[in-house]
């Protein structure tokens, strides 16, 4: 897939929600991909639709692109989102492909990556008999740091404490977010969990000191899609004693992990045949 633009289709599409497509999007760079496009459905205009209206109801954010809307936002309005309704972006049914890749996704199981590389790649039942500790877990903004990773760390941490020893860091992709988090008291149930709060958006990953691997001998698991960020002009990957690994999928590894102390994947229960 080096340097290709891949296009996903198929009827496991119907069943990927907008905020599952843009992590898959982003990550296809890290498969050496140029770009990872989704079709323009029903999906994808009834999120713009609903985005629309809640950016006309929350006001312009006051950034330097408002400018380019003169009083609308400059990419979603009333009249792209009309537009992509009447004109839906579609390749040509001639359309050629340098080649097709067919990917049954029932059999896509679920993986933890590292250390120090997201093409070393472990099954997540396999990770879960090895008990590795864990001693920093981050959720944090590139592809996610989204609302609905934050809420599904809540339900986890509800009520309850990240184990001692182990330092949780949290950021939000963008203000929006942490202002609808803050206004619901989601964010503050992470906070009384033991959350460590962190600024939003990309920042976050070139912070210098906050969140930085020290020296203690150990492991620590992420749910970001870059693996790796300087910080301070030293490399994480660098430091002896610290294997990094990553969750792919679900945001809920980190909170049973940070709450138990070492990683851990919570894994989909058994289903008949069948189902």
């Amino acid at each position: 897939m080096l340097n290709c633009a891949l296009e996903f289709y198929g009827e496991a599409v119907e069943h990927i929600n907008i905020e599952q497509r843009l992590t898959i999007a982003n990550m296809s760079t890290e498969w050496g991909a140029l770009a990872g496009l989704f079709p323009v459905d029903a999906i994808t205009r009834k999120w713009y639709e609903r985005r629309n209206a809640q950016i006309k109801a929350r006001g312009l954010m006051g950034v330097a692109s408002d400018a380019d809307g003169k009083g609308m936002h400059p990419r979603i309005n009333d009249n792209t989102v009309a537009e992509l309704r009447n004109t839906l972006p579609a390749a040509d049914d001639d359309a050629y492909y340098a080649k097709v890749v067919e990917l049954d996704v029932g059999s896509v199981a679920p993986i933890v990556s590292g250390p120090h590389g997201v093409k070393k790649m472990f099954p997540a039942v396999k990770i879960n008999r090895e008990r590795i500790p864990v001693n920093k877990v981050y959720l944090v903004s590139c592809v996610n740091g989204r609302y609905e990773d934050f809420v599904s760390a809540a339900d986890i941490l509800r009520g309850k404490k990240i184990a001692d020893g182990v330092e949780f860091y949290a950021g939000t992709a963008s203000a929006e977010i942490r202002a609808r988090l803050e206004q619901e008291g989601i964010w503050q149930i992470l906070l009384e969990a033991g959350a460590i709060e962190l600024p939003s958006g990309m920042r976050t990953l070139y912070r210098p000191g906050q969140g930085h691997s020290g020296g203690r001998r150990g492991g620590h698991f992420r749910h970001e899609p870059e693996f790796q960020r300087p910080h301070g002009g030293e490399g994480i990957r660098g430091i002896p004693g610290i294997s990094r690994h990553r969750g792919a999928f679900r945001p809920e590894w980190l909170h049973h992990g940070g709450r138990n102390g070492e990683i851990r994947a919570c894994l989909p229960h058994k289903r008949k045949p069948g189902t």
